[in-house]
């Protein structure tokens, strides 16, 4: 579990900053089912609501909710595909931070995750701070491509794109990682290891509560994600079907879309099992809360999740979890608070849910734990203090 030392406001840097970020996400958005753009959304928001004054350069926004005074959204135009797109987006950003910095005073730039390799080099001649990330470990191979995806060609590419961030990772001042899993993305890990800082992803815990008046939740177990064979969506079902022979009145519930919900559904009606399982679709995401209120467990069997937003969602609703024991996914979870199982075990996957189905106490007592665990060290305001900490070591002797 993620351990955020107490904010120690090493200057007085909680005083206010000004701020330019070069890239959030391609879609910045508080309330489409899209995770990059939720997070950077909610880390620039929270920041400007502390009295920061953050300039944002964005491909797309999506915003339904009041934008605070103190945030600035700029759409950077993009008509072009590809590394064509990319190079025109970092011009137009270039030519957006220039046109800025000849009225405003920048702190420093923070270019947010996803960290597009190379977008911040088209400001290497900024002299300001840089910090990079949060950077989340990858996926590692997904099953569609089990067998392949590793010619020549691709291994160049790699190669290239790994140059590109490890130069873009020593111009840096500072590279933030959801936790020691995120070091796979740092090239040359030894020779930036003093720029790493670990910051994990916020929750709304307020937002994501524990129903007030919890309404029975009985057999019913639920998965909330993108439907992709990298999920564990198919074993996901053949658990479930094991499930089923013990607890005929068991209910899973599916939320989400993807490019393999088809297959997900073909194979619950080859087994047998569609009669339980419930496939919701998409939900936006000031609707997930109620969703995860009325369910007794959440479970996300990933082949090698990186960082699961939606896993610590269901934390914070008090909501025990079953997960892999592969990726990030061990990194999040706190003792006591799921169980965790090997990837591609639908046997042990199916054992883990019956355990916490047919013990109530065993999952109330999980939930409490989650609980606990996400408004001790996960919310928003916690996150962004250690943020500012982390600024103010960057500043040190530069800002008068």
């Amino acid at each position: 579990m993620f351990d955020l030392q107490p904010g120690r406001l090493l200057t007085d840097a909680a005083r206010p900053l000004t701020i330019f970020v070069p890239h959030s996400s391609d879609v910045l958005t508080d309330h489409l089912p899209h995770g990059d753009g939720l997070v950077a959304y909610a880390l620039l928001q929270h920041l400007a609501e502390r009295g920061h004054s953050v300039h944002v350069a964005t491909q797309r926004q999506a915003i339904c909710g009041v934008v605070p005074a103190n945030l600035h959204l700029y759409t950077v135009p993009q008509t072009r595909t590809g590394m064509a797109g990319r190079l025109q987006y970092m011009l137009g950003m270039r030519r957006l931070f220039r046109t800025l910095s000849k009225t405003i005073k920048f702190d420093l730039l923070h270019q947010t995750n996803p960290v597009f390799s190379g977008v911040s080099l088209a400001l290497v001649d900024s002299p300001l701070p840089l910090v990079l990330g949060t950077y989340v470990a990858s996926w590692g191979k997904d099953p569609n491509t089990m067998t392949g995806g590793d010619g020549a060609m691709t291994r160049l590419v790699r190669a290239g794109r790994d140059m590109l961030a490890a130069v873009q990772q020593a111009r840096a001042s500072m590279l933030l990682l959801t936790g020691p899993t995120a070091c796979e993305r740092l090239p040359w890990a030894r020779s930036v290891a003093g720029k790493i800082r670990y910051l994990p992803h916020g929750v709304d815990t307020q937002m994501f509560a524990p129903a007030v008046d919890a309404a029975e939740t009985g057999l019913r177990a639920l998965f909330l994600s993108n439907v992709s064979l990298r999920k564990g969506v198919l074993p996901l079902v053949r658990s479930w079907a094991i499930v089923l022979q013990q607890m005929p009145a068991a209910r899973l519930m599916v939320v989400g879309d993807g490019p393999d919900l088809a297959a997900m559904q073909r194979l619950a009606a080859e087994l047998g099992v569609a009669h339980a399982i419930d496939f919701a679709g998409s939900v936006e995401h000031n609707a997930v809360p109620a969703v995860m209120q009325r369910y007794a467990l959440y479970v996300l069997p990933s082949f090698g999740e990186p960082y699961a937003g939606s896993l610590l969602e269901a934390m914070s609703c008090g909501l025990p979890v079953v997960y892999t024991l592969a990726g990030g996914l061990p990194d999040m979870v706190p003792a006591g608070g799921g169980v965790g199982v090997a990837m591609d075990d639908p046997e042990a996957l199916a054992a883990a849910m019956l355990t916490l189905l047919r013990d109530a106490a065993l999952r109330q007592q999980m939930g409490r734990i989650n609980r606990a665990a996400m408004l001790a060290t996960m919310t928003w305001p916690r996150v962004v203090e250690t943020l500012e900490d982390y600024y103010a070591e960057l500043l040190v002797g530069v800002r008068p």
